[in-house]
């Protein structure tokens, strides 16, 4: 009886020390980190509206004009792209390889429709 209450002692502190059930941290918010792009509505990383590991070549489709911040921890050029009435798609931001972006700017803010990954520039 006492070896199973010290297997449920040490279990107890090992989940505790996992932190399982703990939040997670900011950074973590973003898939693992490495190798992920996160857009996000409102500036300073509020709702996430994506999480992708898309290579280079891939189109990626996100909730259209609402993306105002990103953050891009691929080594790849996310190219927020826009669709133009009777007009070619027209490229909004590029968010470089290795950046947070807190806030894309008036002209590009809630403009993204989709996004074109690409191995250099936009």
């Amino acid at each position: 009886m006492r070896r199973i209450y010290l297997q449920v002692a040490i279990a107890a502190i090992l989940i505790a020390s996992a932190g399982v059930g703990a939040a997670l941290p900011a950074s973590a918010a973003c898939g693992s980190g490495s190798g992920h792009f996160c857009a996000y509505k409102n500036s300073n990383y509020g709702t996430k509206l994506l999480d992708s590991g898309a290579g280079a070549g891939n189109q990626v489709d996100v909730a259209d004009d609402q993306v105002s911040s990103g953050k891009n921890w691929t080594g790849n050029h996310w190219c927020g792209m826009t669709n133009v009435v009777f007009l070619p798609p027209d490229l909004v931001f590029d968010f470089a390889p290795s950046t947070n972006v807190s806030y894309v700017g008036n002209p590009a803010n809630d403009r993204i429709d989709w996004f074109d990954v690409k191995t250099s520039n936009c």
